[in-house]
């Protein structure tokens, strides 16, 4: 697939699209979602947060048995691969003083939110 950068972090979001959670998703961008997970699963390199946040979210929102859906069966991946340095990095981030969901290390939203 085109345009999937393959040593990335993956957006909660493009997990549960590709598991089609919300119906107001046109089925085009669950298709793109599930073949981009696809792609990473196949070829890629995911980064993770040595604080397990970004882990934590993925389980919060996808099934780690693997099914049914896309999301889910990249969570599968990831947890099996997690400590195979050669799929997936642990990188250690900063939380800004007084602000849990903001990290020096990430730029903060262009919009101003949080």
């Amino acid at each position: 697939m085109k345009g999937v950068p393959l040593r990335c972090v993956v957006d909660t979001n493009v997990i549960t699209t590709a598991n089609a959670n919300d119906g107001d998703v046109p089925a085009s961008c669950v298709l793109a979602s599930a073949a981009a997970l696809q792609a990473v699963m196949a070829k890629g390199h995911v980064f993770l947060d040595d604080g397990f946040r970004i882990l934590q979210e993925y389980i919060a929102n996808a099934n780690a048995r693997g099914e049914p859906g896309p999301g889910d069966a990249f969570l599968k991946w990831l947890l099996t691969h997690e400590w195979d340095a050669a799929r997936v990095t642990h990188v250690p981030i900063t939380e800004v003083e007084g602000d849990a969901t903001s990290f020096v290390e990430l730029p903060a939203p262009r919009d101003g939110t949080g």
